[in-house]
């Protein structure tokens, strides 16, 4: 209704023959409703236009400060006093490039740790599956083959058999029964045993989790240090120390 109305009071505007026309209420309403929704248009352009600027300005203010930073340290590097304060900075870049060599190992050696604990959680579940499935269906088999046993002949051919005594078949009850509480042991050990390398491997991929997240708290904050302007051999020290309790 509104496309309509814009459209009709276009080719007015360009068609009409300039007399005084009357305006209905229905009109007045839908001339306001495009006022309010032109003025909003409008708005939102002039603020994402003025958010651009200020975008703008602050690339600018940054690309800035990166010069002038640039220049700081390059200044440094040349007024840099004697031949012992280099090699001092040297080393300390060095060290700080041999620690991102090692985390680069280290966090290597991590993921293939965590490949390696996904496949053994892999092994380990498809073997508890495979053990339980047999440990169930050893008690079922027992119990069909102890209630073939004890059904009577259906065509009459052991009719003249002699019953068997009272304890034989009380011994053969028991030795089955003790079969099947064999089974559901051995089905609990494993399960145990299962429980508890699972919690292990849990247990070494959090380890594994730690270290990785304390090596980057390390980096963080040895920045930080250098930021503050601490001296490159006390920052290396830190580093260090560091490493070592978590090595």
């Amino acid at each position: 209704m509104l496309e309509t109305f814009k459209s009709t009071d276009r080719a007015q505007r360009l068609w009409g023959t300039g007399s005084e026309e009357e305006v209905t209420e229905e009109v007045q309403l839908l001339q306001n409703l495009v006022d309010r929704r032109e003025a909003k248009d409008e708005a939102k352009k002039a603020k994402k236009e003025k958010d651009q600027k200020r975008r703008d300005a602050m690339e600018l203010t940054g690309l800035q400060l990166c010069l002038e930073a640039e220049q700081r340290v390059a200044k440094r590097y040349c007024t840099a006093g004697t031949a012992q304060k280099k090699e001092e900075s040297d080393s300390a870049l060095q060290d700080l490039l041999d620690f991102e060599k090692q985390k680069h190992s280290d966090d290597h050696t991590n993921r293939l740790e965590r490949l390696e604990f996904g496949k053994e959680e892999k092994k380990i579940r498809l073997a508890q599956m495979s053990e339980s499935a047999k440990c169930n269906d050893k008690p079922e088999r027992l119990l069909i083959e102890m209630g073939k046993k004890s059904e009577p002949d259906k065509f009459g051919f052991g009719s003249g058999k002699k019953k068997l005594k009272t304890e034989s078949v009380g011994k053969r009850n028991f030795s089955v029964g003790e079969s099947v509480m064999q089974g559901l042991k051995a089905q609990t050990q494993l399960r145990k045993e299962n429980e508890d390398r699972h919690f292990m491997l849990r247990k070494r991929e959090i380890e594994l989790k730690a270290k990785e997240l304390r090596h980057k708290q390390i980096i963080e904050e040895a920045r930080l240090m250098s930021s503050m302007s601490f001296d490159n051999a006390d920052v290396m020290e830190y580093i260090r120390d560091e490493l070592s309790k978590i090595q």
